[in-house]
């Protein structure tokens, strides 16, 4: 089955009815909307009657006067039913009859601004909402979603594709998988990608084989043609003899006719007719290729060349970055492909065929000179391993990069180094590449540098390794590439099914990984560690960045450490204060680095340093960590100390000063039996959860629910102790776990189990394990089946529940010991 989808920018002239009529032929779709049509009821009406008659048909033209979507369908090979329209979008529900499969199926034609577009993110989320089919979207959506999806014109900024991606993210939305042209639009000095097919996350989940392909504009419309194959390779039918007007003016015609039609045939009338007019085709198909074949050979030979030079710029397009202009030799821009070329030819022309004269060397200075012997001259020249280029990087002052250290002499001496480099090697400063940023430098001595140099200076702020480096305190916006990053690694992971233990994980370990970069150099200002806790809060109970969704457990009650009743997590506030501590250490420790002599050349004496109104945001918030630890420990003396334990052995650890820093809780029994190593990582939160009783049962939505019921025996209502222990198939399913665990003890409240759990279970034997993981899994798998008695109307019987906790346990205990016997 095959779905297409064309913005034909207007389908009055018959030339475009004609090419959209081919492309029916070519592609054989059993659904396919048409965009931006421009046509009227009157007119469509004719083209239906003269060219679609076979075809049924909806449009929106009743919401729009400019004939915006008209969709067409092959009733015989699939059944469509149309839910809902509006002006930017047609819904409706698919279902193929050769396989069966339901669907639903959008077709889009987006208005070409922001704010026209923001009512069909709307009108698509709330679609989504009503139904739970897979999704498949199509059409011109007038946004690109990414940079790199458009080619010359204005730079795609956040702000234009912000409300796409957000809604793209909230509904689970992502490209099929496509071949053919990347830009699917252009007007011959913009390309961009604006038609998409789009699937959503139960499309993928259902297994369903898909792949779109966009056809080159060809010479009808400015827009791809896109075409989505389903579920494979498409049963196409043998081609349908076409008969051309022109063989009647032919010379030869009649007489074919007469030849063919003076055959005896026995039979009925309609049986004689039949098999004159199959004996005919023969014949004019031979007449069509020795006498009228050279008009389609050189239509079909034009529109080939067509397609072969669109392919050739979109491939151009996609290997390399095109340039929309150019700095001439004069100051001024052009934006001309010729004068860009040329100014690329001169360019290298002049660098690479320019000779220039070198210093040579004096071979008897080398001959007289100290020479290598050979141990040292085979490990110089010995492949370099990775262990040594990181101890490299990591050797290098994470506060200093490379160049001089801002005096004139220093720079005076460089400059000097670097010409004479240059003289010796025939490389050269590139100036026009060359600038240097200065900060508290006199205006005297900004004119010195660039005359010595050469460069010009260049402005704040700018980045350095990702970080911007500005001269003044950084503002929020200056932040937004760290919270983009973090967004778009949660964006990655929409279509996957992550329980709350896989969120947490991946927390853990790729966003607070990502944070640790920005947190070890600069201090980040309480906006921006407030949007990153956000952002993270919501991904962990949620599963989207965007979702304001109430935390079952307070972001400070996380971040403690699992044996303080938390789940480990960072605090952010305190983890950029330990991170920042190395530089505090190494001012104390005295390391011969840029900063640290920058600090005592200010104020002398360290620790009796004041903060002035003119220091570097940086230098005041290691203060403030200073008078922090100072007031903690009472002493000077004692604060250094402090600070030598951080680095034993000469090397600072930063999770050492976080343990300082964070906030603490009190120690706790439960969380070593809850984060056991041996219990499933999803049944530990669960667990967690009902210990800290932050399980949404219904006696805690009392504001919100009037019935309060128990869902699995609706004989009393629900709290956690009644849902675990005092209903009736919560009590089977305990009978059932305690005979087969061998557990005579009466339970009462989940808080109680715990407890005589971690009395009686303790070791690292087969016995103190089962009962541990039987506990957890019984916690788990009565709450999902109450979970799916209340969203899904599923009824799971207590013997079914309590099978499941058996095989589950035995998986786990067979992992841990495969020699268990039965």
């Amino acid at each position: 089955m095959i779905i297409s989808s064309w913005n034909i920018r207007g389908l009055n002239s018959p030339l475009k009815q004609n090419g959209v009529l081919k492309h029916l032929r070519k592609a054989k779709p059993a659904i396919i909307g048409l965009i931006e049509t421009k046509l009227n009821k009157q007119s469509l009406d004719s083209f239906a009657k003269n060219k679609l008659w076979n075809w049924k048909m909806v449009d929106n033209f009743c919401h729009h006067p400019n004939g915006r979507i008209l969709v067409i369908w092959n009733e015989e090979l699939v059944a469509l039913d149309t839910l809902e329209t509006s002006d930017q979008a047609i819904h409706s529900q698919a279902t193929c009859k050769s396989s069966g499969i339901t669907f639903s199926i959008s077709f889009i034609y987006a208005f070409n601004s922001s704010a026209g577009r923001r009512s069909l993110w709307e009108n698509l989320c709330r679609f989504s909402s009503a139904h739970h089919n897979p999704w498949i979207l199509l059409g011109d959506f007038n946004n690109v979603l990414s940079i790199e999806e458009r080619a010359n014109g204005q730079p795609v900024t956040m702000s234009e594709i912000r409300e796409f991606k957000d809604c793209c993210y909230d509904l689970g939305l992502s490209d099929l998988r496509s071949s053919g042209a990347l830009f699917t639009w252009t007007n011959n000095t913009v390309w961009c990608k604006l038609d998409r097919a789009m699937v959503n996350n139960e499309w993928t989940q259902r297994g369903i084989v898909a792949q779109a392909h966009f056809d080159m504009p060809g010479k009808l419309s400015d827009h791809s043609p896109c075409s989505v194959s389903l579920m494979g390779d498409n049963d196409r039918g043998p081609s349908p003899f076409k008969f051309f007007n022109i063989w009647v003016k032919h010379d030869s015609f009649q007489s074919l006719v007469r030849s063919s039609w003076d055959i005896y045939v026995d039979g009925t009338a309609m049986f004689q007719l039949c098999k004159k007019l199959k004996n005919l085709k023969g014949p004019l198909k031979s007449l069509n290729k020795l006498h009228f074949s050279h008009i389609s050979a050189r239509s079909a030979a034009a529109e080939k060349e067509l397609q072969q030079a669109q392919q050739q710029l979109h491939n151009q397009l996609r290997m390399k970055s095109n340039i929309p202009s150019i700095s001439l030799g004069d100051g001024t821009r052009t934006t001309s492909n010729k004068q860009v070329g040329d100014a690329f030819v001169q360019y290298y022309r002049g660098l690479l065929g320019t000779k220039r004269v070198c210093t040579r060397l004096n071979s008897e200075t080398v001959r007289n000179g100290k020479l290598l012997d050979l141990a040292q001259s085979i490990d110089l020249t010995r492949p370099v391993v990775e262990e040594e280029i990181k101890s490299s990087l990591f050797s290098i002052g994470v506060d200093k990069a490379p160049g001089p250290d801002g005096d004139l002499t220093s720079i005076y001496l460089l400059m000097g180094k670097l010409k004479h480099f240059g003289e010796c090697s025939g490389l050269s400063i590139n100036l026009s590449k060359s600038s240097f940023h200065a900060a508290g430098v006199s205006d005297i001595d900004l004119d010195i540098i660039k005359g010595i140099t050469g460069f010009t200076q260049g402005s704040f702020p700018f980045r350095y390794l990702g970080i911007p480096v500005a001269a003044s305190r950084q503002t929020f916006s200056q932040y937004s590439l760290l919270i983009d990053r973090i967004s778009d690694s949660i964006n990655a992971w929409v279509g996957a099914t992550l329980s709350y233990a896989g969120r947490t994980e991946l927390i853990k370990a790729v966003l607070q990984g990502v944070e640790c970069f920005w947190f070890s150099i600069l201090p980040i200002p309480a906006g921006v560690k407030a949007k990153i806790v956000q952002i993270c809060r919501n991904f962990l109970w949620s599963g989207k960045c965007t979702i304001n969704k109430k935390p079952l457990v307070a972001w400070k009650e996380v971040t403690l450490p699992k044996e303080e009743g938390g789940l480990d997590l960072r605090d952010s506030k305190a983890w950029n204060k330990a991170l920042l501590s190395k530089s505090l250490w190494e001012i104390q420790a005295k390391k011969d680095t840029l900063w640290v002599h920058h600090v005592y050349m200010k104020g002398g004496c360290f620790w009796g340093y004041t903060n002035k109104h003119s220091d570097s945001p940086l230098l005041k918030q290691i203060m403030l960590l200073r008078d922090e630890i100072i007031q903690s420990e009472i002493t000077k003396e004692k604060a250094i100390l402090k600070l030598d334990q951080w680095a034993p052995n000469g090397k600072f650890q930063s999770r050492l000063a976080y343990e300082f820093f964070r906030p603490r809780g009190a120690k706790l029994a439960w969380p070593k039996l809850v984060w056991n190593g041996s219990i499933i990582p999803r049944h530990s939160f669960i667990l967690w959860l009902g210990l800290k009783d932050r399980l949404l049962t219904k006696d805690k939505l009392r504001d919100f629910i009037e019935d309060q019921s128990c869902p699995l025996c609706s004989s009393q209502n629900e709290t956690l102790d009644h849902l675990f222990f005092h209903c009736n198939i919560g009590n089977q399913i305990w009978a059932t776990v305690k005979s087969w665990l061998r557990i005579s003890r009466t339970m009462q409240t989940l808080k109680a189990a715990v407890k005589w759990m971690i009395k009686e279970a303790r070791g690292t034997g087969f016995p103190a394990k089962i009962k541990r993981i039987g506990l957890a899994c019984t916690v788990y798998y009565i709450w999902e089946a109450r979970k799916k008695r209340l969203f899904e109307d599923k009824i799971e019987q207590p013997e079914a529940i309590s099978r499941r906790i058996q095989i589950q346990t035995y998986k786990i205990l067979y992992s841990l010991f495969p020699d268990l016997s039965p």
